[in-house]
This record gives C-alpha cells, sequence and structure tokens, in this order.
C-alpha cells in the first residue's frame, strides 16, 4: 500500500505531477502507475472524482511512489474543466514546483482527436512547463492501439507527430479498463504500459536543485526588470531637472 505522507523522503527526486482535462482519467493513471490493481480491476488509491476547484487539494491527491529505486511524490493535479482553464492549473503548478521541484508531468490525453485547440492547449503546455519533463499518456483508446505502438501512431496526424517528436516520442497508452480490467491477460497489459510509462519518467534528467524553483526566477527577473526601468526613469527625471534648473541659473537676468 502507498504511503500518504506528506513529507518527501530525504533521497526523493521530486514530484510526478498529473495534470490534464477533466473526466481524461488522470486517477485511474495514477492507480496503474502505482501498481494498485487487483486481477480485476484497478483499486482506488487515488480517488476517483471530477473536483475541478483548484484551491483544495485531497490528501488523497498526494501519494509516495518509487520507480527504478527512486523515490517520487505521485501528485494528482485537479482536472481542469476546459483548455481554456489552463491559465488557472498554471498557479497550482507553481506551488509544486516551489514546494517539491518537478521531476515529470504526465499530460493525460482522451482520445486522438487533434484540433487547432487542441494544438493550442498542449503547445501552451509545452512553452509553460517545458518538453524535457513532459510526457504524454493516452487514454480511452481502442484494445489494437493499446497493445500495439505502430497502430496508435496511425491515428496522429502530422502536427501531432512533430508535437511528440519535439518531446522526444515520449508517449504511452494507458489501458482502458473497460477492455482490460476484467482479466489476468488485461492486468498483464496494464503492467507492460506501465513498465513503459516508469522507463520513460526514469530517463528524464533531474531538474538542477536551487534554492529557488524556476517559477521564483522567472519571477525574481521580471520584478528586477521593472525595477531597473523605473531606476532608469526617475535617474533620467532628476538629470532633466537639474539640467533645466542649471539653464535657468545661466540665464542673464532682465
Amino acid at each position: 500500500m502507498a504511503n500518504e505522507s506528506t513529507v518527501l523522503n530525504v533521497n526523493a527526486k521530486g514530484a510526478i505531477v498529473l495534470i490534464g482535462i477533466k473526466g481524461a482519467g488522470k486517477s485511474t493513471v495514477g492507480n496503474m502507475l502505482l501498481g494498485a490493481y487487483t486481477e480485476n480491476n484497478v483499486k482506488e488509491e487515488f480517488e476517483i472524482h471530477d473536483d475541478d476547484d483548484t484551491s483544495k487539494i485531497s490528501h488523497k491527491a498526494e501519494i509516495d511512489i518509487e520507480i527504478k529505486n527512486n523515490k517520487y511524490k505521485l501528485i494528482d493535479a485537479p482536472g481542469m474543466p476546459s483548455l481554456e482553464s489552463w491559465t488557472n492549473i498554471k498557479d497550482l503548478l507553481k506551488k509544486f514546483e516551489s514546494i517539491y521541484g518537478v521531476h515529470a508531468y504526465l499530460l493525460v490525453y482522451a482520445g486522438t482527436r487533434f484540433t487547432p485547440a487542441n494544438k493550442h492547449h498542449i503547445n501552451s503546455v509545452i512553452n509553460d512547463l517545458g518538453k524535457d519533463r513532459l510526457i504524454i499518456v493516452f487514454t480511452k483508446q481502442s484494445k489494437d492501439a493499446t497493445e500495439k505502438r505502430e497502430i496508435m501512431e496511425k491515428n496522429f496526424n502530422e502536427d501531432f507527430k512533430r508535437i511528440l517528436r519535439s518531446i522526444d516520442e515520449r508517449w504511452v497508452v494507458a489501458p482502458n479498463l473497460d477492455i482490460f480490467g476484467n482479466s489476468e491477460d488485461g492486468k498483464k497489459v496494464i503492467e507492460k504500459n506501465m513498465e513503459k510509462l516508469k522507463d520513460f519518467i526514469d530517463k528524464i534528467k533531474p531538474q538542477p536543485k536551487t534554492c529557488w524553483s524556476w517559477w521564483g526566477w522567472k519571477y525574481l527577473f521580471a520584478v528586477t526588470g521593472v525595477t531597473t526601468v523605473i531606476i532608469v526613469v526617475v535617474v533620467l527625471f532628476i538629470l532633466n531637472v537639474r539640467r533645466n534648473s542649471s539653464t535657468n541659473n545661466s540665464l542673464p537676468s532682465s
């Protein structure tokens, strides 16, 4: 059984954060990754819920996990109500960055329909979080697409293929429990695909450890830049006042 302690082990490498649209299957993917399933189905280490309130995180949403002898904090972030709500979830991810340091983001993506809105959303995720630690986990796929990677690849259009290449083809299919959740053979498929996901996580290079998170440095640079501009404006204003004063003093009196 997974340990629900909110304190990371001193040897922990950071957090693995599940993100995605509400209903995409984040909690189920988390349960599969934890190995918290029986022969017949997946047990709920993570509660399956539709809570999209990013201000409230259940104590069940953070669980310790060990992958390839490395300890992480597995976090099931609240599901986004829509693609447009990505901006709201970013503030919560900043907290994860500063508290834990994030090793990997698992973007859970239901289906393979790739609209302009989907493309914009994934590009926004990559731009904000970086491509070096992003893994896409597809859910709700057919039996053949789940078992054979080459069949799944046929579903991708060229735009999607370019995005997957940009993250070094780090993607995997999480088995659909309606298809794979009721047999010993299904359990083997779940284990195989989750092992592939663990390999991707393990091969991600650890982020440099600093006293501040990337978000913290970004904020510092922004504040420093604004402060510098203000100082320059004030100095120029003072110099201009002094120059005008000097000019007025040098004029002959009438």
